[in-house]
This record gives C-alpha cells, structure tokens and sequence, in this order.
C-alpha cells in the first residue's frame, strides 16, 4: 500500500494545528521539545543532520537525542537527510 505524504485534500472540519516559528537563536531548543514531546510519530527531512567535531557544535545533542528516541516504543521514527 503505498501512503501519502500529506493528505490528498484538506480537512472538511476546522481544527487547530501548531506552527512552531523557529530562528537561528531557538531553533534547536523548539526542535527537542518537539521532538521529546512526540509519542505517536516522527516524520521529518533534516537536510542539514551530519557529523562534526568542531567545539561549537557540540552543544546541541539533537543527533543523539534522535537516536535515543528511535528505540522508543510505539514511535514510528522516519527521518529523510
């Protein structure tokens, strides 16, 4: 079966959604809360995942947060680079 990305048309019944606004200065806390508040589901492309080893990139742990998520349970974890 193969599934869509989005939905074919949009809801026929309002809802509320959530639009998180991120710039460079909170982009990194908004995406860990995000995803440490998931529990059914994460589905995103991240471009910009890779390895380095300079000191200034140490600090965000979102690489390791991701791969400490992706052995939880019940979460479907999909991640395009």
């Amino acid at each position: 079966m193969h599934r869509r990305p989005f939905p074919a048309e949009l809801p026929k019944t309002a809802r509320e959604i959530t639009v998180i606004r991120s710039d460079a200065d909170n982009y990194i806390g908004r995406i860990k809360k995000m995803l440490g508040d998931a529990k059914r589901s994460i589905h995103m492309q991240y471009a910009y995942i890779t390895y380095t080893d300079k000191p200034v990139d140490q600090d965000s742990g979102l690489v390791e947060m991701l791969a400490g998520l992706s052995s939880k349970p019940n979460l479907d974890m999909k991640i395009i680079v």
